[in-house]
């Protein structure tokens, strides 16, 4: 049985919002992790103004989501899978 993990990140101009689940073997999804941050200081109008500010929000999100998702009930089997999301100024990379 395959694990299927699935994590989002959603720019907003008030806020950002990050999330991270499983799908179950009946099509199900379980919520692992889930956070939210104020924008409103970096996106205006669905805008990024300072980029600066939106990748430390960025970075600032994916490790809050992969620590509470880390720190979540996980079946052993699947403790070691990688991080949710790897966030990097040049690469942004979701894993599933």
């Amino acid at each position: 049985a395959t694990t299927e993990f699935i994590a989002a990140i959603e720019l907003g101009s008030s806020k950002i919002t990050g999330v991270a689940g499983r799908k179950n073997s009946d099509g199900s999804m379980q919520v692992l992790a889930y956070a939210q941050e104020d924008s409103s200081t970096f996106i205006r109008k669905g805008v990024i103004f300072n980029l600066d500010k939106t990748a430390q929000s960025l970075t600032s999100m994916s490790k809050t989501v992969n620590d509470l998702a880390a720190n979540t009930h996980i079946p052993k089997s699947t403790k070691n899978t990688p991080n949710f999301i790897d966030f990097n100024p040049r690469t942004f990379n979701i894993y599933q």
